[in-house]
């Protein structure tokens, strides 16, 4: 033949795009993640919140990929969508039981403050065990808030979470199969992102969480050093890190199908016939 010979067939463009769906859930999942992030780290301003936050979006997302696994569920175009999803409402249940915890933080805070002023003038009233640096007591604050804001909060997001519940078990009537098969994906997420909402992620802030909104004396410029070089070293500690990779691979793929640095043109290629 004077020109080598090629396939034609109509499965390609089918292919192309779920590998294409695919490889972009991989960017979704990172993506939300970082973005959760900040967006928690706005309504809360903690650090430490933030990543118990974080943490609970990605223990509901782990839980929820294993389910579709032992389901036999495979990774197509309609889980792909589902899980961008689920990822936003986990994100919702866990910004609200967050941002109840900060609430409840700097109302207690600010009784502190009133009692401090109060034991200033009455050296009977100071207590020197009491305040941030008491283990003790740092353990029965944090626990007595996580109380205090699944108080508040618990009814709110279990209504919106059987309000999504209800909504979506109507797919389950419906006699297209693509709304059934989303009405599969999304049950589950809803019942495991409201579960940890509820009892994972207070957990974790009944151990990690702020105690107090009010900055110390000993070490507040620390404190903001630490977060500003988190906030400005976390995207590009990222950027980094996909650029070494880019490097060493030259075939990092971005959530567009092409390639994510330019310049790499043959390599898309490379990899494109390596998927074929």
């Amino acid at each position: 033949l004077a020109s080598p010979a090629f396939h034609t067939s109509a499965m390609w463009p089918k292919m192309f795009l779920e590998v294409s769906v695919v490889d972009g859930t991989i960017w979704t999942i990172g993506i939300i993640s970082l973005a959760s992030f900040y967006t928690v780290f706005l309504f809360t301003k903690s650090l430490r919140i933030t990543g118990c936050v974080v943490a609970n979006i990605l223990v509901i997302l782990a839980v929820v990929l294993a389910i579709f696994y032992l389901d036999g569920m495979a990774l197509g175009v309609v889980e792909a969508v589902a899980i961008s999803v689920f990822l936003g409402t986990s994100t919702d249940y866990s910004l609200h039981v967050a941002e109840v915890y900060m609430q409840c933080c700097e109302e207690a805070s600010l009784m502190d403050a009133v009692n401090n002023t109060r034991a200033r003038g009455n050296p009977a009233l100071f207590d020197e065990r009491s305040g941030p640096s008491n283990t003790a007591w740092s353990r029965r604050r944090r626990r007595n808030l996580a109380q205090e804001a699944l108080w508040r909060i618990s009814g709110a997001v279990f209504d919106s979470a059987m309000t999504t519940f209800l909504a979506v078990a109507c797919l389950f009537l419906c006699q297209c199969a693509l709304f059934v098969r989303f009405a599969e994906i999304i049950v589950p997420t809803v019942v495991v992102s409201a579960a940890s909402s509820l009892l994972l992620l207070p957990s974790l802030l009944s151990e990690l969480g702020q105690t107090t909104t009010v900055e110390t004396s000993r070490a507040p410029c620390r404190h903001r050093v630490c977060t500003g070089l988190v906030i400005v070293g976390l995207p590009l500690g990222v950027f980094g890190v996909l650029k070494l990779l880019d490097l060493h691979c030259h075939c990092i793929v971005g959530p567009d199908g092409m390639p994510l640095f330019h310049g790499h043109e043959l390599e898309m290629k490379t990899c494109t016939a390596g998927v074929k």
